[in-house]
């Protein structure tokens, strides 16, 4: 893809370079890392059903497609709930953990613990207001 011919024309100096390919370790996440990634890079979601009132909780992250080894690992430190979605339109990988099941057991233990710093705090508290 690269530089529009715009901005080639506007940086006729700039020599682009190649991006080295991406490579995940093998050390495992630590998981105030893992929230530390969520507080910029993640997203907490609530939809209510205008049919059935039912209300979703979902938690997200989504990187561009280079990024999935990074995304596996994610869901890898997660236990492997969720799911990982691909959408080649704007080249992103999401990872998406939506069962009432999973965000129960895994996703507010781990935000409940491993408590956010910044303004993602406020959206963790609406979607999973403590005893709720």
């Amino acid at each position: 893809m690269g530089l529009s011919e715009d901005l080639k024309l506007e940086f006729k100096n700039v020599i682009p370079m190649e991006r080295p390919a991406y490579t995940v370790d093998s050390i495992s996440l630590n998981p105030n890392w893992v929230s530390g990634f969520t507080e910029g890079d993640g997203s907490f979601h609530v939809s209510i059903s205008p049919k059935t009132n039912y209300v979703r909780r979902m938690y997200s992250i989504s990187l561009n497609k280079r990024d999935l080894p990074l995304i596996i690992k994610i869901q890898e430190y997660f236990g492997g709930i969720g799911n990982i979605s691909h959408y080649t339109k704007n080249n992103a990988v999401q990872f998406i953990v939506a069962d009432l099941k999973s965000i129960n057991e895994r996703i507010i233990p781990q935000f409940d613990t491993y408590v956010f710093c910044g303004n993602k705090l406020t959206n963790y508290l609406i979607c999973y207001p403590p005893g709720g």
